[in-house]
């Protein structure tokens, strides 16, 4: 996995893209990129252009999170190629009291994502346009619920049950 966080040009990203996926390969490793929100890469069609150029056989990572934060929709996924789509990361969110500042999105991406099914994102739109032959992960980190003194054991319990949810309506 690797991200273009925007410290290089899009076209040294292409180039370290290229590389990174051909040393990947050498070790046997498949290699996705995640477009992430506050990066130089930040949206699934920014990451399907980077891919192109490099002439690698990168994949995607999708993240539900990133996508809305960057203003991106069902819409926005079905533009992309499927075959692009390498994994996805399932969490939801608040679309109008999203977070304003970078220092606030920061906080619910590392530590603060909504649970499924507790939030406003469309995910069961967004999966079913999902490849369903790839990983599909849940990634919820929660600070808050850990300071209350809830076990990471009992927070993937909750976390599951919730994409328990989500999968029925599928």
């Amino acid at each position: 996995l690797c991200y273009h966080h925007g410290s290089v040009d899009r076209s040294g990203a292409t180039e370290l893209l290229a590389l990174f996926a051909e040393v990947a390969a050498e070790c046997g490793l498949g290699t996705c990129i995640e477009p992430i929100a506050m990066g130089g890469t930040a949206t699934l069609p920014d990451a399907a252009e980077l891919i192109r150029a490099s002439g690698s056989d990168a994949r995607i990572l999708f993240d539900t999170w990133h996508l809305v934060r960057t203003g991106g929709d069902v819409a926005t996924l079905a533009s992309v190629d499927p075959a692009l789509i390498g994994y996805v990361q399932i969490n939801d969110g608040l679309i109008a009291n999203g977070p304003k500042t970078p220092d606030e999105a920061m906080a619910e991406v590392a530590g603060e994502r909504v649970y499924i099914g507790m939030g406003e994102f469309p995910l069961a739109d967004l999966l079913r346009i999902t490849p369903k032959d790839i990983p599909w992960g849940v990634e919820t980190p929660s600070v808050s619920r850990a300071a209350r003194g809830m076990s990471a054991e009992d927070q993937g319990r909750e976390a599951m049950a919730c994409m328990r949810g989500l999968l029925a309506q599928l």
